[in-house]
């Protein structure tokens, strides 16, 4: 039916349809290949049904169809596994900002306590003078 499409012949619903041009009709419309024209009274072919001819058949056509969704869903895994790969260490920076933070004040306490000691320890030692 497609290739009487193709040609230039007309194709419509009508009563001296066999069962298998109805059933090609029903097919050809649920997978767009065909729609109805201007005038309402025939079919004509799509974008689709002209990508049937140029894959080289319908059973080509379907199987490129489900190679495409099959190609689409795997870039889809593949870039949620990206996107999971580049969040992991955005995570931990924040951790290891933190850390560091937690580091730099705890040496600081330190540092103030080490020079505390130290300034006690050189301080000169009062020496009381008892006079007679």
């Amino acid at each position: 039916m497609l290739s009487e499409l193709l040609k230039g012949n007309s194709c419509s619903d009508n009563k001296q349809n066999t069962e298998l041009q109805n059933t090609s009709i029903r097919i050809c419309k649920s997978l767009n290949l065909i729609k109805l024209s201007l005038s309402g009274k025939k079919y004509e072919l799509t974008e689709s049904g002209i990508l049937v001819f140029s894959d080289g058949g319908i059973e080509k056509y379907l199987f490129n169809i489900r190679t495409e969704k099959d190609l689409d869903s795997d870039i889809k895994q593949l870039t949620l596994k990206k996107l999971k790969l580049e969040q992991f260490p955005a995570r931990f920076w924040w951790l290891i900002i933190i850390i560091t933070s937690i580091i730099s004040v705890l040496t600081t306490l330190v540092n103030n306590q080490i020079e505390k000691s130290i300034n006690q320890q050189e301080q000169p030692k009062k020496e009381i003078i008892l006079s007679k």
